[in-house]
């Protein structure tokens, strides 16, 4: 439980956080703050409409190149299949 002077964190402020730890810096710095935030809120978005349980992946152009979206329940393995890692 939080103190009075701690702050939680809301679920879309933990979710973008993590999205940008496990980018790589290359990959980072080809985007504006401002851009990040859009592709963040639009992920966040489209996820939040991908029924619980179920996967989904999305391609998608920007101005600097393509992105690859996927969201699934715990599944860690498929991410690294769609990146072929």
């Amino acid at each position: 439980m939080a103190g009075p002077t701690q702050t939680l964190a809301s679920p879309q402020a933990i979710f973008f956080e993590q999205l940008t730890s496990q980018a790589s810096n290359d990959v980072l710095s080809e985007y504006s703050p401002s851009e990040l935030t859009e592709l963040g809120q639009s992920l966040w978005i489209w996820a939040q409409c991908v029924k619980t349980g179920k996967r989904a992946v999305r391609f998608r152009r920007t101005k600097n190149g393509s992105v690859l979206e996927a969201t699934t329940p715990d599944m860690p393995f498929l991410v690294d299949s769609l990146l072929a890692e």
